[in-house]
């Protein structure tokens, strides 16, 4: 049957066809993958980056590199494999600015984007936004009438994943739902809403390491193993484990709580181009233009040097567009040459330190793993995945390092697509019982601030108050904190029907800290604003109450007691939220999160 029938056949069935898109919006590359719900085969890569109307020597790329140049006005002209002799501003690392923590860690080249950030007005979240709107586009281009009939593409609903690192907070998270609407990426469509969604890297990057047989094969695998899932990328190294709970279907859960370190490879980068600049000198490195530095970065670092290296060859040579050594660096009677010469022990002292972070972190987590087995054992496998997963030098070490601990050290093929191929199979879930993942461990405990009667051998005199509604003392910025099931009540007290209507805020905190706070300390962070409102159908279930005017210091009185709660489920890239009241799911109330 051809592809044009199955997809005929599909549609006339009873389920409605739909495509889904994963995202990988990388630090230094980004990819996209994309799958239809009739098809059998895998998800497919894009592949063409022949962006900016030129041919790409990258044509056959699986990514394209997360860089957009603007014109001094603002405007985008050009993005992705941008070439040489371009002028303009050119925004990288751009990504690593939605999160605060990585913003901290970026250095120099964080600094200087956030300067380009503020000469030409824009937002991180424009930037972002520019970026995926080109990225979208392209994307569109080549599965819309190239890959699938125009015609059918039009009349099926598209799903959108897009990944983010383990690490990123809610506000992060926020940021990128944010850019991706600005985007242009949720518009309105004839076929119905486009869907979008978060996962995290390592976790789409299991999940198609799963489903592409990487691990199944193993023949020692068993249920109740465990595996560590290690993305190397651009800006972070995300580690994620995994227990499996079922292999058919395939269901795991997080074993301990992820963790990253900020070392990935743009931190080599900054590496290396600080040894070409040692090695030609700072002037002559000025006098390169952005474009041809560039240029170096991508084809003679990215994808030369950066993955071949492996500690063995005793030198690499590299071209370095636009140098031209003057004659006493070349010496006399010597022909004009931009090609310099980098040897071993240079670049091991570049490798190294990285590799050793990478190595350090993912024992960390193999530790913990064992800790929390019932067995003691060990992780079976570490999966590395990403970009900088496929250096050779980096596999060998890993595989020194774990070879007396039995761990097998794999790598799946296609890796450096596999995160956005593994957000396809997250999109393809369309119901909780369908999910692969079945339980997330969260890196935050979220508490409520609340007022308990003051205690003295508890409270500080400094949370000491008077409460004006029942004349007792009582101690404010208490925090309750909770790391697993997350349900917290209240009681509102309403005068009159129409009170209910009324927006009701609710403040909910989080901590990182391994044992949570009982008060609100400049550690605690605000997470979010609960606002809840009720319909008034509700007024005549509510309980009576009555109160004596005289007996509150403020002579309040109140004629019903609604009490109520908020319930959190907590996924990979977001939070859920239910109002519930009287043990069941209301549907007459209102809810609107709005993140910090």
């Amino acid at each position: 049957m051809s592809h044009q029938s199955r997809l005929a056949t599909s549609m006339a069935g009873s389920e409605t066809p739909y495509i889904v898109f994963g995202i990988d919006f990388g630090t230094t590359f980004s990819g996209v993958s994309w799958k239809w719900s009739g098809g059998s085969a895998s998800p497919e890569p894009v592949r063409d980056w022949s962006t900016n109307g030129t041919p790409s020597q990258n044509r056959d790329s699986v990514k394209v590199p997360t860089s957009i140049l603007y014109d001094s006005h603002g405007n985008v002209k050009l993005w992705g494999y941008i070439g040489d002799g371009h002028d303009g501003l050119l925004f990288q690392w751009f990504k690593l600015i939605l999160s605060d923590e990585a913003q901290a860690k970026g250095g120099d080249k964080i600094d200087s984007t956030k300067e380009l950030l503020k000469t030409l007005g824009k937002s991180v979240v424009d930037v972002v936004a520019d970026y995926l709107r080109k990225l979208w586009e392209h994307t569109l281009s080549i599965v819309r009438g190239k890959k699938i009939n125009a015609t059918a593409f039009d009349n099926m609903q598209l799903r959108i994943v897009l990944t983010v690192p383990a690490n990123w907070d809610h506000s992060a998270n926020q940021l990128m739902k944010q850019a991706a609407a600005q985007a242009g990426m949720l518009e309105p469509r004839f076929a119905g809403p486009t869907t979008l969604r978060l996962v995290t890297e390592p976790e789409a990057a299991a999940l198609a390491a799963w489903q592409e047989s990487a691990l199944e094969w193993q023949p020692d695998f068993k249920l109740g193993d465990s595996f560590v899932v290690c993305d190397a990328g651009g800006g972070t190294v995300d580690l994620i484990s995994y227990k499996v709970n079922s292999l058919s279907p395939l269901k795991l859960e997080e074993s301990v709580e992820s963790t990253a370190g900020f070392c990935g490879a743009v931190y080599l980068d900054e590496r290396f181009e600080s040894a070409i600049t040692t090695k030609i000198g700072l002037p002559a490195w000025n006098k390169i233009s952005p474009a041809h530095k560039a240029k170096t970065m991508n084809d003679e670092w990215e994808h030369g040097i950066k993955r071949s290296y492996d500690g063995v060859k005793p030198s690499h040579f590299v071209e370095v567009r636009g140098y031209k050594p003057n004659r006493t660096m070349m010496g006399m009677g010597k022909r004009h040459s931009n090609t310099i010469e980098i040897h071993n022990a240079w670049l091991a002292a570049l490798f190294t330190p990285i590799c050793n972070e990478i190595v350090d972190l993912v024992r960390a987590q193999c530790n913990e793993v064992r800790e929390v087995d019932s067995r003691s054992q060990f992780p079976k496998a570490i999966l590395l995945v990403g970009g900088f997963g496929e250096n050779s030098y980096l596999y060998s070490q890993l595989v020194k390092a774990f070879r007396n601990d039995n761990i097998s050290i794999l790598r799946p093929t296609g890796s450096w697509s596999a995160i956005s191929r593994g957000a396809v199979y997250k999109g393809l879930s369309n119901t909780a019982e369908e999910e692969a993942v079945t339980n997330h461990v969260s890196k935050f405990s979220y508490g409520v601030q609340y007022a308990a009667i003051f205690d003295a051998s508890k409270h500080q005199s400094e949370d000491k108050y008077l409460c004006k509604f029942t004349g007792r003392m009582l101690a404010r910025n208490q925090l309750q904190c909770k790391s697993q099931t997350v349900e917290y009540g209240w009681i509102r007290h309403i005068g009159n029907k129409y009170d209910l209507s009324t927006i009701t805020a609710e403040e909910i905190f989080i901590s990182d800290a391994k044992k949570p706070p009982t008060r609100k300390t400049n550690d605690v962070k605000k997470c979010c604003t609960i606002k809840t409102s009720f319909s008034d159908n509700i007024w005549e279930s509510l309980q009576e109450e009555s109160r004596d005017p005289a007996s509150s210091p403020q002579g309040l009185s109140y004629s019903r007691r609604l009490e109520y709660g908020l319930k959190m489920s907590i996924a990979a890239g977001k939070l859920d939220w239910l109002v519930f009241r009287n043990g069941g799911t209301m549907g007459q109330a209102e809810i609107v999160v709005e993140y910090e």
